[in-house]
């Protein structure tokens, strides 16, 4: 039987917090009692809890009063702990990617996928704008807020992360486009420095309490960065991609140029017209799917040539090699991609140890904190450890007590064949949560008899779900998303390697099927075309191929939205 894992634990000195699924739990720290969820609201309440999916992101207040959470419903919720009785229900303008409490628990600070963050405060303003208010809003409004909200600063790109430092004085953006910006809070037009230096998205920034002055950032580079904020000077990298990337056991599936993964609308998505939500519009949704993937399969045999019209020993192979690409395509399963997922650090003994993990790794991962203080920094890397579980870490979250201990959620039904997709196979299961305690270079995992929190977590806490909820949750999701584009195959500029079919290569690099396949269909076409007039047998000489090569003029694009006939991608530069 199908179970959600746990994907949030919040942890306080009396309560804790645990989100599953769409579900939220507290249990009692000391007995692990559960003393309320979601799972126990009234049918109407319950539905529309299930409706509204699975719950992306929340947080807590420092006073473990209230839990904030929202999904791909866009409304931001804000829950009592006690009694989880639900104090307000808001609209977001945009589906969000991080949110966070300030240190008063009176405002609430959410990131979202169009580049913004917005502020919040706890209670809504009753003095909201009215319905025809904002309907008139609407009609003359590009980018309209609803509930109230704040706008604190905006990127050009999607948002993944942001914090506040310790005084409360400064905001810290990271966003996909490889930028870390530190602005003043709350006036966030004023930039007080850049972070300047990763190649690739940054997915997790973290400032440690006991030095508030620095910055760790990592995401898909294979090195984990140290700033000094203030200034954007950076201390030292830590190399880290050698000993996480063997541990990443999910892939990603490959997706289509043009996909719009961030879920607000362009690309496939709008082929597919309008998502529905809950039980009752998955087979709505599915038909979309079908509808849009024949009209796409429609589109390309129209646009490419018949086969009986090549001449046939090339035709004949070309059909052969289309065929066998049937098997690849957007479903193709890529290379481990590194996505840095949380980093955190705690003290183990006198030393200060940075902790993180990776999205679809297997294992926790530490290493020591590096002296900063030092005139200059340390130049030798300290050296990266790692515990294997076994299965995906999906999260971990420090202990409120104990400073070396970690709590670590697990996908305890993932499958070794398993990609973002859910298992179609009954899987095997372990724990959904381990307890451990970290020393300087290894792990020890406890038993239940350490806390009675563990054992409630991985027995009575585990919700039951079905295919299609694991499907709608999508655990991995940021293996696809934060890679920003699909991976060009060759210079578009360079016209001699992009014509050039035998060689089953294009800019050094290996053509697939379907690109071989087109560019040989090209070739057949340019032979039967012109081949007549010049040369012995109907074929060109080189020098004429050569002068009708560069006579070549734009090429043909498919409709999947910059991609050129053989499978290359238009790059597009991103502002800066």
């Amino acid at each position: 039987m199908a179970m959600f894992p746990h994907s949030k634990l919040f942890l306080g000195s009396e309560k804790a917090v645990v989100i599953s699924g769409p579900h939220i739990q507290v249990l009692s720290s000391k007995t692990g009692e559960t003393l309320c969820s979601t799972t126990t609201l009234e049918d109407n309440a319950k539905e529309a809890l299930l409706k509204a999916g699975p719950i992306r992101c929340a947080a807590v207040d420092e006073g473990f009063v209230r839990v904030v959470t929202s999904g791909d419903d866009k409304k931001m919720k804000v829950w009592q702990i006690e009694g989880l009785k639900l104090l307000s229900e808001r609209e977001l303008p945009k589906k969000p990617t991080h949110i966070a409490f300030t240190r008063n628990g009176q405002t609430i600070l959410v990131s979202d996928k169009f580049g913004d963050v917005v502020s919040y405060p706890l209670t809504p303003d009753p003095t909201s704008k009215s319905d025809s208010a904002l309907a008139t809003e609407r009609d003359t409004a590009s980018h309209e807020n609803s509930s109230g909200g704040t706008l604190v600063l905006g990127h050009t790109s999607l948002l993944t992360s942001f914090l506040l430092s310790v005084d409360e004085k400064y905001i810290l953006t990271a966003d996909r486009d490889e930028h870390i910006r530190v602005s003043w809070y709350p006036q966030g037009y004023c930039i007080e420095s850049y972070c300047l230096g990763h190649k690739k998205f940054v997915s997790a920034i973290h400032i440690p309490k006991s030095s508030p002055n620095v910055l760790i950032s990592g995401g898909g580079d294979p090195v984990l960065k140290v700033w000094d904020w203030m200034t954007g000077r950076l201390f030292f990298n830590i190399p880290v991609g050698e000993v996480v990337e063997p541990y990443i056991k999910v892939r990603a599936k490959k997706r289509k140029w043009g996909d719009d993964e961030d879920g607000e609308g362009g690309g496939e998505q709008q082929c597919r017209g309008k998502k529905v939500h809950g039980r009752k519009g998955r087979k709505k949704n599915q038909k979309n799917i079908t509808e849009a993937t024949e009209q796409s399969v429609a589109e390309e045999k129209e646009e490419t040539p018949d086969v009986g019209e090549i001449p046939g020993e090339l035709g004949e192979e070309t059909e052969v090699l289309e065929s066998k690409e049937q098997g690849e395509g957007a479903g193709e399963v890529i290379d481990p991609v590194l996505v840095i997922n949380r980093i955190e650090t705690l003290r183990t003994g006198e030393t200060k140890t940075i902790v993180f993990s990776a999205v679809g790794a297997t294992a926790l991962f530490w290493c020591s904190f590096p002296d900063v203080a030092s005139s200059p920094p340390s130049s030798v890397a300290p050296q990266i450890f790692a515990h294997n579980f076994g299965k995906p870490v999906v999260d971990f979250a420090l202990d409120s007590l104990s400073a070396d201990r970690i709590w670590v959620l697990l996908d305890a039904h993932w499958q070794p064949h398993s990609t973002i997709s859910a298992p179609t196979e009954p899987p095997s299961s372990s724990d959904a949560v381990k307890l451990v305690q970290l020393s300087s270079s290894s792990i020890t995992e406890l038993d239940a008899a350490s806390s009675p929190l563990l054992p409630s977590l991985n027995t009575s806490c585990i919700l039951p779900s079905t295919p299609e909820d694991l499907a709608t949750l999508d655990l991995y999701a940021l293996l696809s998303s934060m890679p920003k584009n699909v991976e060009v195959q060759h210079n578009p500029m360079n016209r001699d390697g992009s014509s050039s079919a035998g060689g089953g290569q294009t800019g050094g690099k290996k053509l697939n099927a379907k690109q071989m396949a087109k560019a040989m269909t090209r070739k057949a076409i340019l032979q039967k075309t012109h081949g007549h007039p010049h040369g012995k047998g109907g074929e060109l000489e080189g020098s004429e191929v050569g002068d009708l090569e560069g006579r070549e003029s734009k090429k043909p694009k498919s409709d999947a939205g910059g991609v050129d006939a053989d499978g290359a991608e238009d790059v597009t530069m991103d502002e800066p």
